[in-house]
């Protein structure tokens, strides 16, 4: 017998592209696919997964996803999976991760920058200050001042001045304008 019969998808699944006699469903490309404790299919928000949410998504690829992938973390996180909790969390200070994804961590900021919490990129020290790989800035002890990749703090040598009572200090060369206090510039 001719009859109609229903090709969609049943909710919250949709037909794949392409696909019109609803045999082949998958999750809308917002959503994350995962069988539940029961037994069932279901499609999930990617924001709860982002956020951290007590399901535990089972699988994020296969034939019930759209696209290639199915929820991503944000840039200036990375992806933490285990058998009970997925979620992504921010990067820790010294470290960031410019691409979203599932990363399984974020990358070490390299000696003389830095990074705050949930960063995509590294930024330099500033004047003073240096640092180690994937540590905070720290300022320079009075009397000198960061070498030129902000790596480590050095003498200022000859021709050169930082202020000896101040930490944080940057090396100057002598001049008119600069002088060290009770000094004056030129011959003797």
């Amino acid at each position: 017998a001719n009859e109609c019969h229903d090709t969609r998808c049943k909710s919250p699944f949709i037909n794949k592209p392409g696909n019109l006699d609803g045999t082949d469903c998958v999750c809308p490309p917002d959503k994350f696919y995962e069988i539940t404790n029961k037994g069932e299919e279901n499609c999930f928000d990617c924001d709860t997964f982002i956020q951290g949410s007590e399901t535990s998504p089972s699988s994020h690829g296969g034939d019930k996803i759209l696209g290639s992938s199915a929820c991503m973390c944000p840039i200036g996180t990375y992806y933490e999976g285990g058998a009970k909790l997925q979620k992504c969390t921010k990067c820790k200070p010294g470290t960031y991760n410019d691409s979203s994804g599932l990363e399984p961590n974020c990358s070490i900021c390299p000696a003389g920058k830095y990074s705050e919490a949930g960063s995509s990129s590294c930024s330099d020290c500033p004047d003073g200050h240096i640092s180690k790989e994937g540590s905070d800035c720290s300022m320079c002890p009075a009397g000198t001042g960061p070498n030129s990749t902000k790596t480590a703090c050095e003498n200022c040598g000859i021709g050169r001045f930082s202020n000896p009572d101040k930490t944080g200090g940057v090396c100057k060369t002598f001049d008119e304008g600069n002088c060290p206090h009770n000094q004056k510039f030129g011959g003797s």
